[in-house]
């Protein structure tokens, strides 16, 4: 019986391993030249996070986590963003709220989206705070992210702009 289960913790460790290198592959041919690969690989990503659960969803998020960073292409991020607007957990949060910061206005856009749909408190909370910590041109967006949320705990932070020096802002709030 131990020589049996040494086996087939060996075989799923080997299975694991295995899946991590696939999904590393997909992730990289996110930024393909060739857009039929470019869009497999967008299929494939979609369906192995689909497809998983527990252990392994957390893998492929942890992959995503990693290739949405600077140093990757826009194709890159923007895809895995996306994936983690449909599947992020609570262990997105503090990763998608530090792109609420980024110089590509298109990466902080996206964030806020992914924070929007995640159903964590942690991403009310983010978003809460985000209002005092973004540039006023970028408000009008957190405050749709939190109605959208439809959270009551964030009237609080939404009724301190009713006051705000721009008038459109005041006027979303």
């Amino acid at each position: 019986m131990y020589k049996f289960s040494l086996t087939l913790l060996s075989c799923l460790a080997i299975a694991g391993s295995a899946f991590s290198a696939d999904v590393s592959g997909t992730i990289a041919s996110l930024d393909s030249e060739d857009y039929e690969l470019r869009k497999t690989a967008r299929f494939d990503l979609l369906k192995a996070i689909a497809d998983s659960s527990g252990g392994e969803r957390a893998a492929i998020i942890a992959e995503l986590h990693q290739s949405m960073t600077a140093g990757n292409s826009f194709a890159t991020r923007d895809w895995s963003i996306r994936m983690l607007e449909l599947f992020g957990d609570e262990s997105s949060v503090l990763r998608l709220a530090q792109l609420l910061k980024d110089t590509d206005p298109r990466v902080r856009d996206l964030a806020r989206i992914a924070l929007q749909a995640n159903p964590s408190e942690a991403a009310t909370r983010v978003l809460q705070n985000a209002l005092a910590g973004v540039p006023l041109e970028q408000k009008g967006a957190i405050l749709d992210a939190i109605a959208y949320r439809e959270d009551q705990g964030s009237v609080v932070a939404v009724t301190a702009l009713l006051e705000s020096e721009s008038e459109a802002l005041a006027a979303k709030a």
